[in-house]
C-alpha cells in the first residue's frame, strides 16, 4: 500500500460496433487501489462504443484508497494521455475511514485530452466524512463532455486548486446534453483558473 506505480506507453483500446466480433466494452481502463504514488504518461484509453459512456459504472482510470489503515493516497500525476468514452473519465475516489480524514494529496493532471464523458474528472470521498485534496492542478488539456468538466462531490474539500490553459467543451458527444458546468468543486482556502475557455454547444 505504500509503493509506487509508474504507467508508461499503455494503449488501451475497445471495440468500435457490435458487429466487429466483440459486444462489449472496458469498464475500468485501469484500476488503481491503495497505491500511494502514481504516476500515467504517454497513455491512450478508448472505449470505441458511445454506449459506454452512458453506463454509471465506467471510468478511464480510477483511481481509489478502500483501505481503513491507509490514511492518504499522495500525488496521482498524469501527463500526455487520452481518454475517450467512458461515463468518467479519471475517477479519484477516497471512501473509507468514518474516524479520520482521508486525503489525496496533491493531483497534477496536465497535456491531455478526455473526450466522450459525461463527467471528465471526478473526486468524490465518503459518504460520511470528508475527503480532502490538498492541492489540485490541472493544466492544459481539452475536456468533451455532456455535463461537467471537473466534478468534486459535496463531501470533498479542495485546499489549493490550480487550473490553467483548459478548454472545457459540453456537447452532446455520443449522448444527450444534460444540466451540469463546466467546473463544480467546493473549493477551499485559494482558487485561481486562467487562460481557460468554457464552451457550450
Amino acid at each position: 500500500e505504500k509503493n509506487s506505480l509508474i504507467l508508461d506507453n499503455i494503449s488501451i483500446e475497445g471495440a468500435t460496433k457490435s458487429d466487429d466480433g466483440f459486444d462489449g466494452y472496458w469498464t475500468y481502463g485501469i484500476h488503481i487501489i491503495n497505491i500511494g504514488g502514481i504516476y500515467i504518461t504517454n497513455s491512450s484509453i478508448r472505449n470505441g462504443r458511445s454506449d459506454a459512456q452512458k453506463d454509471t459504472q465506467t471510468s478511464g482510470i480510477l483511481i481509489e484508497n478502500t483501505s481503513p489503515n491507509f490514511y492518504m493516497i499522495r500525488s496521482p500525476f498524469a501527463s500526455n494521455f487520452y481518454i475517450n468514452r467512458f461515463y468518467k473519465g479519471i475517477a479519484i475516489r477516497s471512501n473509507c475511514g468514518e474516524e479520520t480524514l482521508n486525503r489525496v494529496e496533491s493531483c497534477f493532471i496536465e497535456n491531455f485530452e478526455i473526450v466522450g464523458v459525461k463527467y471528465g474528472l471526478y473526486f468524490d470521498g465518503y459518504s460520511n466524512n470528508v475527503s480532502e485534496i490538498s492541492t489540485i492542478k490541472i493544466s492544459n488539456g481539452h475536456i468533451d463532455t455532456n455535463r461537467y468538466g471537473i466534478y468534486g462531490s459535496e463531501n470533498v474539500k479542495v485546499n489549493l486548486m490550480n487550473i490553467r490553459g483548459l478548454e472545457i467543451w459540453r456537447t452532446s458527444n455520443g449522448d444527450v446534453l444534460e444540466d451540469g458546468a463546466g467546473i463544480a468543486l467546493y473549493a477551499g482556502e485559494s482558487t485561481v483558473i486562467t487562460n481557460t475557455l468554457f464552451i457550450r454547444q
